[in-house]
């Protein structure tokens, strides 16, 4: 599996400094975050962002994310068009689509049906940018697409989906992954459970390191791997307590920990 670093993990570093610590590390994937995009590119161009990454001796793995992209009205199309622009610029396989979390549409008995017809408005821009959708469920009881199997489904609605499965919201989740969903997986999303912490209590602040929490991911891996996949592994953390270290020092340890997780070859 190559290793990839999701941005977010380093999150307050300037996007050209973050890109030289996630290659520093060791990492040969980068997943980009839009709101850092868009500040770069009021001063820089997507060619030169590309020329940089390259640099970096890095590919770009996603552009995360459209955020809602089942919430009513033109907001997520927008955001859509605009990252998929990127993403196609940036020869990056996909964009990364997130549910809503609200708790008024999560008990919604439609809500699935809703979300894939979200997705498939979104599905003529993906086509006409020569990029796919990485359809992401959220574990939270308000998310509105809450499992792999729930992911799944709405993912069909689209000729352009695939599915992104994050350790963490696996685990919130309680569900697993089944040999349909993993033959539709894009990226696994590496992120563990704080130790101590209820999966009923949690938020993105108790993601951790895979391998340093209570959750069985180096299992899922190799189960994974059982099953055939090879794809790419990104570690996606919202920590803040690690945003004010060094982030050379930070994405070090991201590499190190991944690498401890993955199966034996």
């Amino acid at each position: 599996m190559r290793l990839g670093l999701n941005l977010a993990t380093i999150m307050t570093t300037p996007l050209p400094a973050a890109l030289e610590a996630a290659g520093s590390a060791g990492f040969t994937l980068v997943e980009l975050r839009a709101p850092a995009m868009a500040a770069l590119f009021t001063e820089t161009t997507p060619a030169a962002l590309a020329s940089r990454i390259a640099a970096a001796g890095l590919q770009t793995l996603s552009v995360n994310s459209v955020e809602g992209f089942d919430l009513p009205g033109p907001a997520a199309g927008e955001s859509f068009r605009r990252q998929a622009e990127w993403a196609a610029a940036l020869g990056c396989p996909h964009v990364i689509v997130v549910p809503a979390r609200s708790a008024e549409a999560a008990a919604r008995p439609d809500r699935l049906q809703r979300a894939s017809e979200a997705l498939a408005r979104l599905d003529p821009l993906a086509r006409a940018a020569g990029v796919r959708m990485g359809v992401e469920f959220l574990g939270f009881a308000d998310s509105t697409v809450r499992s792999p199997a729930e992911a799944e489904q709405v993912a069909a609605a689209s000729e352009h989906a695939d599915l992104v499965v994050d350790t963490f919201h696996l685990g919130l989740s309680g569900g697993g992954l089944g040999g349909s969903a993993a033959g539709r997986l894009a990226i696994v999303h590496l992120a563990d459970l704080r130790p101590g912490v209820e999966p009923s209590q949690a938020v993105d602040a108790d993601r951790c390191l895979p391998g340093e929490g209570s959750l069985a991911i180096a299992a899922t891996l190799a189960g994974l791997a059982g099953a055939g996949w090879d794809g790419p592994a990104s570690v996606e953390l919202f920590d803040p307590g690690l945003w004010s270290l060094d982030p050379f020092a930070v994405a070090a340890r991201a590499r190190a920990a991944a690498a401890a997780v993955l199966p034996a070859r």
